[in-house]
């Protein structure tokens, strides 16, 4: 669990340091508030965030295997593909 704790909050540091994302000027939010962080950005981040605290805790579960994340075709007839997050399955079942 510390490898995991360590690992997120290298991954925050990461983030904190990278360049923030404000409101556009044009956009409703700009218009109302001003120049702000994005809330959309933030939101992203954290789900990313989210995402990798969640592969961390899979690959080091040795009753979990992690499976190809990512874009992916669901349908190879009409080439239709899909986002997907996580993936992952019990290798008990």
């Amino acid at each position: 669990m510390n490898e995991i704790k360590l690992k997120g909050l290298l991954w925050v540091d990461k983030m904190l340091s990278s360049k923030m994302t404000y409101t556009n000027p044009g956009s409703i939010s700009h218009l109302l508030y001003g120049k702000k962080p994005s809330e959309q950005s933030i939101n992203i981040k954290m789900g990313k965030f989210g995402e990798f605290l969640a592969k961390e805790i899979i690959t080091l579960n040795s009753n979990f295997e992690l499976l190809t994340c990512g874009v992916q075709e669901i349908n190879k007839i009409n080439g239709t593909k899909k986002d997907i997050d996580l993936l992952f399955k019990d290798i008990n079942y």
